[in-house]
């Protein structure tokens, strides 16, 4: 709790040690949707909110653009979902 520094590292590594979550396996969507998704989603939120406390003035929504994005499109696989482009 209250670790900026560790926030900041945890981001980094997302950032650049998690190339993409294209794997060949059969997620639990429930827990993937509120644990993983959920988790980027939040380090997003406090990263680029310049009124949080864990604001990161050099973040630019990589974990967004990168993670997010790519990854909520396979999830929706499993929903049998028509997919759409992110943007």
């Amino acid at each position: 709790m209250n670790n900026r520094r560790g926030f900041a590292q945890a981001v980094q590594n997302v950032i650049h040690a998690v190339p993409s979550f294209d794997l060949d396996t059969r997620p639990q969507v429930f827990e993937t949707n509120i644990r993983v998704l959920g988790g980027l989603l939040s380090a997003h939120q406090f990263a680029s909110n310049p009124d949080h406390k864990f604001h990161l003035r050099w973040y630019r929504g990589e974990v967004r653009t990168r993670i997010i994005c790519l990854n909520s499109s396979e999830i929706l696989i499993n929903y049998d979902t028509a997919l759409t482009t992110c943007s």
